[in-house]
């Protein structure tokens, strides 16, 4: 018996209007993070950990990545929080993976305010979780995927008067046979900041299924859900399609009068990145979007039940 993920993950982006109101930034979270992570160096974290620097534009990158792990069983989620480094408003603009899906199987970044532990990395795959409350998934990484970037005047809002002040990253180790020399991992990412007021802000809609079962020998089995949409309108502008080897193809619409619309299609055997949604496609109050995940059981010999199967969509929010 296997367990399957599948979802797809849209992209949106929300306008809004800015205060540059803010406190001056005593940096003493992330200062204590960095003293936290260099009291116990190893060659993993001392070559990949950087400084955050600032430039006088307001740009600024930050590294979020594992300190220095060797997970011992398969199937291993680990997770690190690192503070977001500022008081005011910020804005992450690009996201740079640092990760080999010879090593990872996929990476998850989290926004919250209360991650489960800020002094050390811990095993999220239990009941612990990634966050005391609410976690806001921001970025998904699986299959050598390459680094995301967002459109101009588009960012993730953090610190400030959001509800994140701290990055929580979440690392599935599937197989961990590329462990067996004991070295450490310090697989992440950086992100790409700015203090600049963006004028449309990034989102995350994820549709997911729970249900499936893949019978053995099947060649098709659908994994559909779909759901009534109660929010302000929203602009998808990318997506990203997750399954395991069972996968065949991911796809999302948007259904407004009875007309199915694609938003995206794509395999999620190829590098599970972000992969831009068609053109010109709203989302407002009342429409339905809806998904589908096919898989195939063909050389099974049992019945594969799946684990979350849905749709991640990268979106924004506007008056365009």
């Amino acid at each position: 018996m296997g367990v399957l993920v599948c979802g797809v993950l849209v992209l949106t982006l929300i306008c809004q209007s800015h205060s540059l109101d803010g406190a001056t930034n005593p940096l003493h979270r992330f200062k204590r993070y960095q003293e936290s992570a260099s009291s116990e160096p190893n060659d993993c974290t001392t070559r990949t950990r950087q400084p955050m620097v600032l430039s006088k534009s307001g740009n600024f990158s930050l590294d979020v990545r594992m300190p220095g792990v060797s997970p011992t069983a398969s199937d291993t989620y680990l997770c690190v929080a690192v503070p977001v480094p500022t008081t005011r408003d910020a804005y992450i603009v690009d996201f740079e993976p640092h990760a080999s899906m010879d090593t990872a199987h996929h990476m998850l970044l989290y926004g919250c305010r209360t991650p489960v532990s800020t002094t050390n990395y811990w095993d999220c795959g239990s009941a612990k979780g990634t966050c005391e409350d609410e976690a806001s998934i921001m970025y998904a990484w699986a299959r050598n995927a390459p680094p995301t970037r967002l459109p101009p005047d588009v960012g993730f809002k953090v610190g400030g008067k959001s509800r994140i002040t701290y990055f929580v990253l979440q690392i599935h180790y599937g197989d961990v046979h590329a462990f067996r020399d004991h070295h450490r991992d310090c697989s992440g990412l950086t992100l790409r900041m700015t203090s600049k007021p963006q004028p449309f802000i990034a989102g995350m809609y994820l549709m997911m299924s729970v249900t499936t079962i893949i019978p053995p020998g099947n060649k098709v089995t659908n994994a559909d859900v779909a759901c009534t949409y109660n929010s302000y309108p929203i602009y998808p502008f990318a997506f990203r399609t997750h399954t395991h080897k069972l996968g065949q193809v991911v796809s999302g619409y948007r259904i407004r009068d009875g007309k199915w619309t694609l938003i995206g299609r794509q395999t999620p055997q190829l590098p599970q990145a972000f992969y831009p949604a068609t053109k010109g496609i709203n989302v407002k109050y009342g429409d339905t979007l809806a998904a589908r995940c096919v898989f195939t059981g063909e050389g099974r010999t049992t019945k594969t039940y799946i684990g979350v199967n849905g749709l991640l969509l990268e979106e924004y929010h506007g008056t365009v």
